[in-house]
C-alpha cells in the first residue's frame, strides 16, 4: 500500500475522496501542489499520480507499489 495516511479515506497518497463522490489527485513539488485532476474511480486518479510523479522526480524515487 502507498503511504497509507489517517484521514485520507482512499489509502492512496495524493488521492482522496471529493464530496461529489469523484476522486481528485494531486502532487507536490518544490514547495507548490500540483491539481492532477478529478476522476471517475480511485484507480484512475493514481494513475495520473504516479505518472506526475515519474515525470517529476524520475522513477527510482516511485514507492515500491506505485511501479506498474
Amino acid at each position: 500500500m502507498i503511504d497509507v495516511l489517517r484521514n485520507n479515506l482512499t489509502s492512496i497518497k495524493g488521492v482522496h475522496v471529493e464530496n461529489n463522490g469523484r476522486f481528485s489527485a494531486k502532487i507536490s513539488h518544490q514547495g507548490k501542489r500540483h491539481y492532477l485532476g478529478m476522476f471517475k474511480d480511485a484507480n484512475q486518479a493514481r494513475q495520473a499520480r504516479v505518472e506526475a510523479a515519474n515525470r517529476l522526480f524520475g522513477p527510482e524515487f516511485l514507492h515500491v507499489s506505485e511501479r506498474e
